[in-house]
């Protein structure tokens, strides 16, 4: 019984810190697109306008929308942890899959054909993102499911 409340105490923490790695990474892969932006690269600088619009839509979310974000990423977690899933291909697929859930999602449930689905750099970012929480998570708590 103790084993089992403190193997799930370790799971909302490497939880915790796989999102909190992936948010860096989100950050720098993020900062280093806006940054190649305002360096002057011809092919970078048209997304400028782009980067800085989804800083505020960023900026502008509710926090059901940030809530809502998290759904598919602990989706993951509670499938790989009672399937006990223990392989890396797995943790770093979901974390990716988690991460570029919801912007589908709603690109998907848009009205306007022009918003059907999100940047293609965005979900590339995203992905990335998911994959470095998924290797996170993996390496501290879903190699020992």
């Amino acid at each position: 019984m103790i084993r089992s409340l403190g193997r799930i105490v370790w799971v909302v923490i490497a939880f915790v810190l796989a999102v909190i790695a992936g948010v860096v990474v989100l950050g720098f892969v993020g900062l280093e697109r806006l940054t190649a932006a305002t360096a002057g690269q011809p092919e970078a600088s048209s997304t400028l306008d782009h980067w800085l619009n989804l800083a505020e839509v960023a900026m502008g979310l509710t926090q059901w929308g940030a809530a809502l974000s998290i759904v598919p990423a602990i989706l993951a977690v509670v499938v790989g942890e009672l399937g006990r899933i223990r392989s890396l291909i797995y943790w770093v697929a979901a974390g990716g899959f988690a991460a570029i859930a919801v912007p589908v999602m709603q690109g998907l449930a848009a009205a306007s054909p022009d918003l059907a689905m999100p940047a293609t750099q965005l979900l590339q970012i995203l992905a990335t993102a998911g994959f470095a929480a998924g290797i996170a998570y993996w390496a501290l708590a879903g190699r020992s499911s």
